[in-house]
């Protein structure tokens, strides 16, 4: 029995080491392609930011990345699938002055395209004595559904936290990171409806010397105007930015106080339904003669009910991002 005891320990804590080891190195920590990214991305001594720095690369890499009060580091090119910010010292002249990191705001997802036209109704025709009628245009094409952007994952990574005030102690820092999910597109409109056929001409009579021969054809009804087609879907809103820090334990106290931002984005209006398109006329009565009376005209055709096929769906909001942290010493082949 007691060994049985001993062999259910020793299982559970493998279990045990193989999750934690698992939260270790998992995918959300830095892959080898991600340190070669570092590696071979020139280092700058140092990268200052003042006021408002736009930042359109992959990799910023630098001795030491340092913040002046109410300075803003922008990343411009969300196209990535994550951005790495990796620096041996974090530097705040000003560490109680308000310092942000944040995404660009004027990128937007794609908003869906607008449908097509409906079909045109085809136009009757005098095939015997009353013209045929017009057939129905056609309903217009579903708007395209709203696209959407996710933000690229987003990786701070340094060795130490610290400020120009040598005789403070740096135990609090006014860092806010602005990584919100980016709304989505809106739908597309509803294509225009088709226009309805016109209704064929009767054909005219025909009278003999004394009498009718044939009397004048009604003409055909036109067809019906064609529905507005379906606004198109929104588009979801992207995720908030899953945010990565990667430091030593003191760093990580010292960015654990820093204001995180990254809700996710919203949906934006669906689309809105087409136009109907127009009835068709009816078609003309054949005439009359000296013993023949003429047809009646066709009735012109009508509007559809309902007009149009609706409203898009609205999409759903974003899921507010990750925040997670890992210690440097478990990355390996890493150069600062």
């Amino acid at each position: 029995m007691k060994q049985t005891n001993k062999s259910i320990k020793f299982s559970f804590s493998l279990l045990t080491s193989i999750l934690l080891c698992s939260f270790c190195y998992g995918q959300n920590q830095l892959t080898e392609e991600m340190i070669k990214k570092i590696n071979l991305t020139d280092k700058q001594g140092i990268y200052s930011v003042a006021e408002v720095v736009k930042f359109d690369q992959q990799v910023l890499r630098a001795d030491e990345l340092v913040f002046s009060p109410n300075s803003v580091l922008e990343l411009t090119n969300l196209d990535y699938d994550y951005i790495l910010i990796v620096a041996n010292k974090i530097k705040f002249t000003a560490p109680l002055k308000k310092a942000t990191i944040k995404r660009a705001f004027d990128v937007f997802a794609e908003n869906g395209t607008d449908g097509n036209l409906g079909s045109n109704g085809v136009s009757g025709t005098t095939g015997g004595k009353n013209g045929s009628d017009g057939t129905n245009g056609g309903i217009g094409q579903k708007g395209g559904k709203g696209k959407t952007k996710q933000l690229p994952k987003i990786y701070i990574i340094t060795n130490e936290v610290t400020s120009q005030a040598s005789n403070q102690a740096l135990d609090y820092i006014n860092l806010k990171l602005l990584f919100p999910g980016i709304d989505g597109g809106s739908g597309g409109n509803g294509g225009r409806g088709g226009n309805g056929g016109n209704g064929g001409n009767g054909r005219k009579s025909s009278s003999g010397a004394f009498d009718c021969k044939r009397g004048g054809g009604d003409g055909g009804n036109g067809g019906l105007a064609g529905k507005g087609g379906q606004g198109g879907d929104g588009g979801d809103g992207g995720n908030g930015a899953d945010i990565f820090f990667i430091a030593s334990d003191s760093a990580m106290e010292i960015l654990s106080y820093s204001v995180v931002i990254n809700t996710g984005g919203d949906s934006v209006a669906a689309g809105l339904p087409g136009a109907i398109g127009f009835p068709g006329f009816g078609g003309g009565a054949g005439a009359g003669s000296i013993h023949c009376s003429g047809g009646d005209s066709g009735a012109n055709g009508k509007n559809p009910v309902p007009l149009n096929e609706g409203n898009g769906q609205s999409g759903k909001e974003g899921a507010k991002g990750k925040i997670e942290k890992f210690n440097i010493s478990n990355v390996e082949g890493l150069h600062f």
